[in-house]
């Protein structure tokens, strides 16, 4: 069975700082050992504890640095449990371990991973994007990039910023007014839109992108990206009015 593709990146970063860890710890203990117990060279085994309570300082220190960092993070982004924390300090230092946590997008909202530290604090991890949907993310505060459908990664500290439902859309808008004579009226005004897929041709000409089985709701990524910045604050209570 083939080695998932995120489980090697993770490998590169982990063995490397372990094996130096490890290093030194051992001469650490060697040190000691060989500096406090030179004359129990007869005696193997308090020689063996000399060394090992000489490594008990660094153990110590190895588990208390991510203890702290951890703890800081869950206050920091407030997570709930200290084993986010962890999880996210991991994330951050050494890559994702495992395909989960995800977030999982479909018919333009966020279907899983609500709540989790990927979502709240970003990457790196990794999504996945059904068909029918984009996402807009945002990095330090600023719109960085647009995913399309697939199974793309989150960068460090990149999140979810907005997500566009790529379907044909139907809105129905009640609309008021009032006449010549001063007679209030009401009418539904019936919407039907879509994001743009038009690209230009050889000669500069926009025509509609086809839809095709892996691509059935065509888009392009500056249309994308315009939806989700054209987003208007409507009246006190009233929330804000989408793309």
């Amino acid at each position: 069975m083939p080695m998932p593709k995120w489980v090697l990146p993770h490998l590169k970063r982990v063995l490397p700082t372990l094996g130096a860890a490890v290093t030194a710890v051992v001469a650490l203990g060697l040190v000691v050992g060989h500096w406090l117990g030179g004359g129990l060279a007869d005696r193997p085994l308090a020689h063996a504890t000399i060394a090992v309570v000489g490594m008990l300082p660094v153990l110590l220190a190895l588990a208390a640095v991510p203890l702290l960092a951890s703890r800081f993070l869950r206050d920091l982004y407030d997570l709930k449990t200290l084993s986010r924390g962890y999880a996210l300090l991991s994330r951050l230092v050494f890559g994702p371990w495992s395909f989960k946590p995800y977030l999982l997008v479909k018919e333009g909202k966020l279907a899983g991973g609500e709540g989790t530290s990927l979502h709240e604090v970003g990457g790196p991890g990794y999504m996945v994007v059904y068909n029918d949907s984009a996402v807009v993310t945002e990095k330090c505060g600023r719109p960085h990039r647009v995913l399309g459908p697939g199974f793309p990664r989150l960068e460090r500290f990149e999140k979810v910023w907005q997500i566009v439902d790529l379907r044909p859309q139907r809105r129905v808008v009640s609309v008021t007014g009032m006449t010549r004579e001063g007679i209030p009226v009401t009418c539904e005004m019936d919407l039907s839109f879509k994001i743009d897929d038009r690209v230009p041709n050889q000669w500069g000409h926009l025509q509609p992108k086809q839809p095709t089985e892996k691509e059935p709701y065509p888009y392009t990524t500056e249309a994308v990206f315009r939806a989700a910045i054209s987003r208007r604050v409507k009246a006190p209570g009233e929330g804000e009015q989408d793309w």
